[in-house]
Order: C-alpha cells, then structure tokens, then sequence
C-alpha cells in the first residue's frame, strides 16, 4: 500500500526503480555494485492480462496513470538496467559496475522455496561468487589497502 507523506502517496523504490542503476550514475557515483537474483538471460516479460487481474486490487487506491505506468514501463526499465548492469549498453567513461548474482549452474530457487538443501546451496554459491567479484578488485595505484 502506498504511505501518505504530507498527502502525497510514496511506494517502495522497487516498485518504479527495481535495479536503481542509472540513478546511481546519475548521482555520480563511479563504483557500482550490483546484486541480482536472477541469471544473465533473464528478461523480464510483460504483464500477463491475468498478472493484471490479479494486481488489480493491489492498485485500487492509486492513480490511473502509476498503475498504467507500473504495466507498460517497470519491465521495460528493468531489462535497459540489467543491460547496463552486464554492460550490454553503454554508460559514461568512468563508471564500473561488478555485478554479483547466479549463473545457469547456479542452484535455482525461488520466493517459495522450503528446501533447506536447496537454500544452503544457493547460499554458498552467492558466497563463492561474492568472494571471487572481491578478489578481482585491485585497489588503484596510490590508494590505501
């Protein structure tokens, strides 16, 4: 649900900015780490009409123009930033980005997953590739370690 702050309704930034590379460059920011939960090839797909049936009432309380916006455009910006994130697209000279989060030999799961085999996998693989992501850092020439 929205949360009213001086009357105007403010949502999660997840909701309109999932992945919030481009404001991250946007501030000037140079250094960018990114954690995702899903592999490489993931696009995102639109809304079904049934994902929107079932969403409908989510959006009772908010504008026409958020909830056409949500449908038409979240998708959309997710998959421009993860094409940046995976350097798919360009972005001003200056600005790395490591991207830290499963490959196709990764253990799948997913917000239902009960198993405690597979969530242990899954967490050691995130691990390992954290610990590699850092290990490839090289700290520049004159900086402190």
């Amino acid at each position: 649900r929205p949360v009213l702050i001086g009357g105007v309704p403010y949502a999660d930034g997840g909701i309109t900015n999932p992945i919030p590379v481009k404001s991250a460059i946007d501030g000037g920011c140079t250094h960018i780490l990114v954690l995702l939960t899903r592999p490489p090839e993931y696009i995102s797909p639109a809304y079904t009409p049934f994902q929107r049936l079932c969403l409908g009432p989510l959006f009772r309380s908010w504008s026409r123009a958020f909830v056409n916006a949500f449908y038409e455009c979240r998708y959309k910006g997710y998959n421009e930033t993860r094409a940046i994130a995976f350097g798919n697209k360009s972005v001003r000279e200056g600005v790395e980005i490591a991207v830290i989060g499963p490959d196709a030999a990764s253990p799948s799961v997913s917000r239902a997953t009960i198993s405690r085999h597979r969530l242990k996998a899954a967490m050691n693989d995130a691990m390992q590739k954290t610990r590699d992501t850092f290990s490839e850092i090289r700290p520049r020439p004159g900086a402190d370690a």
